[in-house]
């Protein structure tokens, strides 16, 4: 890394780790797939986010959708990532 910085150093460590989760060939693919969610779980408020996506209508949403919503965002984030991530099998990362 050139003039690394926090964020850049933390941006860097868990693209790593989320490669190497990804790239273990001594996992399951179902191993692979909880131990990467748990990750990304781990670094981001899919919630707040899912929320914030939701904009101006979340207000007016009752608790039940709302709650379905953020569970159904977090599922297609998690898959998102897996998808983005599983592209970059055996490359090195520079931030």
């Amino acid at each position: 890394m050139h003039g690394s910085s926090t964020a850049e150093t933390f941006v860097a460590e868990n693209i790593t780790k989320s490669l190497t989760i990804l790239n273990n060939t001594g996992l399951t693919g179902q191993q692979r797939s909880e131990q990467f969610e748990a990750l990304l779980l781990s670094l981001t408020d899919t919630k707040r986010i899912a929320t914030f996506t939701l904009g101006q209508y979340a207000k007016n949403a009752p608790q039940a959708e709302q709650d379905a919503f953020a569970d159904a965002f977090q599922k297609y984030s998690v898959a998102v990532y897996r998808s983005y991530f599983s592209r970059f099998a055996g490359q090195t990362l520079t931030v």
